[in-house]
């Protein structure tokens, strides 16, 4: 289980240098309202070899290994497997950190991110992928616990619309 502190601190580290990324995941599920327990921050990030670059220097002092290959050295920004990237897992000091070039089902971050909206945990602001697009990535999934996810958020919804149309009359 990642703790609200070590989230905050990856989310901090990102926006402090600047890289581009929406919040995905259980944690989007969180920023939603939902009671979710998760193990990681997934976000979903441009992969191109300098925003990579970014994410690594952000990460600089939390020795970033690949999470899938902890036989490897910690990533340092001129490590030649840095180029190329669908998908980036990595294992820091602060927890773990998944950053998808693509989200399964409901597109990469440019096609995103117009839809993102903005949410804050623990003080740090982050965007976060909108509660539509997050049910519908939870569909696509179709794990256990994504259809948990997808019963829970779609009532968070739909309470939240009745709120909103109420309130507007």
């Amino acid at each position: 289980m990642i703790e609200v502190t070590q989230v905050a601190e990856l989310l901090r580290r990102l926006n402090d240098h600047s890289v581009p990324f929406l919040v995905i995941g259980g944690i989007a599920a969180n920023l939603h309202g939902a009671d979710r327990v998760t193990k990681d921050l997934d976000i979903t990030s441009p992969l191109d070899h300098a925003n990579v670059v970014r994410i690594i220097h952000a990460l600089a002092g939390l020795h970033p290994h690949w999470f899938m290959r902890p036989d490897l050295p910690e990533i340092d920004p001129d490590s030649p497997q840095l180029s190329g990237l669908k998908n980036l897992y990595l294992r820091t000091d602060v927890g773990r950190l998944d950053v998808l070039g693509d989200v399964p089902g409901v597109g990469t971050y440019a096609q995103l991110e117009p839809r993102a909206v903005v949410g804050t945990l623990a003080g740090v602001p982050c965007r976060v992928i909108d509660i539509d697009t997050l049910i519908a990535a939870k569909k696509f999934a179709g794990r256990e616990q994504d259809k948990m996810d997808v019963r829970h958020l779609t009532v968070l919804r739909d309470v939240q619309r009745k709120g909103e149309n109420d309130s507007s009359r």
